[in-house]
């Protein structure tokens, strides 16, 4: 017995601790109790850890996140308290699911999903890996261990920059070695776009069975990490999709401004291939697929077949002259493949006349773009796009009014978009959104949300989302 807990076995071990499964003997229920490894009780630093474990897991509370219920002491013994979970690691599992692209791409949105939740509450996992991230037999993945996890306090319209609690001394490298991001394994200062490098190489190694940073040595796998770009997954599974191998490579650029800046932002691109995926076939990565497969027939064969090409690509180049011109309005306002409405969440123009309070309108669309991802009747295209035709347009990001924000949406491929306004009425502020067809500028619902502040920021975009959702369950 442990306090109330009734201890059944071991079930795991790592560097820092050691799990048991138990039963909670007043409330009748399975719980895990994980241990400071008995060499480390008298460790203030391990303490700390704990400590710090518990802090940021409790504050998300999310279906792929497991649940910490409580931190106990016993006897001088500090443990913690958590969910029970049956199952196996993702790295355990990753070779079942390699063999099923539809559900390998279900076990990474529900970890990216995990992550986007960690990084909206200010939280950086640092040890992101397939080790950590947890697959029950239903299929539910969790994200596990959060010993490394960094809180941020988030910006504040008064802030000129984040702070951070720290727990660590500064210049010390924390993480798992072949998953750490180039930052990280500096010994910088990281921030969450670290976890989504880490988040990229689980991807990479789930998807191809191998890791993208190998070596003989810890400083040869950082010498890989920093200054050289791992092979393209589809050398190594030529079944990927080029979409899911983009998606991938950009997770492990080297500069951080170059990667996804956020896991929601990962989390649309990734529901977006599957949806592309249950509507039809996929299109293998360049390099793959059949044309590897002719190359390597008789010569004679693959002279016809080259013979056949050129004809067909003079034949098709010609109708293309002739319909180019017609066709390139089109080119922008076309449903997608699956023929579902594409939708674009743009920032919200500041009227507050405050340009402090710029930072509702430019986090709002993120939370936004999150909820309405769950909708299975539209696709949301992800801010990533956005941005890049915000950078073409040359357009201030946190300046939209309804005329630039119609620009940005259908050059964006959008055939509706939800743009909005930030408000400060009698000393609140005020969001409000609207839900408008491009191309005709029908409006299609208005939602408000009010009394927003700093702590209740997602809560109340979450209630915005929720709203509009409702709106757009019949959007065609």
């Amino acid at each position: 017995m442990l306090g109330r807990y009734r201890v059944l076995e071991k079930v795991g071990q790592g560097g820092m601790g050691v799990v048991y499964r138990a039963e909670d003997t007043r409330l009748n229920r399975q719980v895990a109790l994980k241990l400071i490894h008995p060499s480390l009780v008298a460790d203030e630093d391990a303490r700390r850890r704990f400590l710090r474990e518990a802090q940021a897991a409790s504050a998300l509370t999310h279906p792929n996140v497991c649940t910490i219920h409580s931190i106990e002491e016993e006897e001088g013994q500090l443990f913690l308290v958590l969910e029970f979970l049956e199952g196996t690691t993702l790295k355990e599992r990753a070779p079942e699911a390699r063999q099923n692209l539809k559900a390998m791409l279900d076990c990474l949105i529900q970890g990216a999903e995990g992550l986007a939740e960690a990084h909206q509450r200010n939280v950086v996992h640092r040890d992101i890996k397939t080790s950590n991230l947890w697959v029950t037999p239903r299929g539910l993945v969790k994200i596990m261990d959060f010993g490394l996890a960094k809180q941020l306090r988030p910006h504040l319209p008064s802030d000129s920059q984040a702070a951070t609690e720290e727990f660590t001394d500064s210049g010390v490298t924390l993480g798992t070695t072949q998953y750490m991001s180039p930052e990280q394994a500096r010994g910088r200062e990281v921030d969450p776009r670290s976890d989504i490098f880490s988040f990229g190489v689980v991807m990479y190694e789930v998807s191809t069975g191998r890791l993208p940073f190998v070596g003989k040595s810890t400083v040869d796998v950082i010498d890989q990490i920093l200054n050289r770009d791992p092979s393209f997954p589809s050398a190594l599974n030529p079944e990927l999709p080029h979409e899911f191998e983009r998606m991938v490579m950009k997770a492990l650029r080297k500069d951080p401004d170059e990667r996804y800046q956020t896991a929601a932002d990962l989390v649309v691109d990734l529901k977006a291939l599957r949806r592309e995926l249950e509507t039809g076939p996929h299109t293998p990565a360049p390099g793959t697929g059949p044309a590897v497969a002719a190359e390597r027939r008789p010569s004679a064969l693959r002279s016809a077949l080259l013979i056949l090409v050129a004809l067909v690509v003079v034949v098709g180049l010609s109708i293309a002259a002739v319909v180019f011109f017609s066709r390139k309005h089109a080119e922008h306002t076309a449903p997608p493949p699956s023929g579902r409405p594409s939708l674009a969440v743009l920032a919200f123009e500041n009227k507050t006349g405050d340009a402090r309070l710029n930072w509702y309108g430019a986090n709002a669309p993120e939370l936004l773009a999150v909820e309405l991802a769950k909708l299975p009747n539209v696709d949301v295209i992800s801010k990533q796009r956005v941005y890049d035709v915000l950078q073409e347009l040359k357009k201030d990001k946190t300046a939209l009014d309804a005329s630039v924000a119609t620009e940005v949406a259908r050059k964006s491929g959008a055939t509706i978009m939800v743009r909005g306004d930030t408000l400060l009425l009698g000393g609140t502020v005020v969001l409000q959104a609207e839900v408008v067809q491009v191309e005709t500028g029908k409006l299609l619902a208005a939602e408000r949300v009010s009394g927003v502040n700093e702590q209740n920021m997602m809560d109340k975009v979450d209630e915005l989302g929720r709203l509009i959702a409702e709106k757009l369950k019949t959007a065609k």
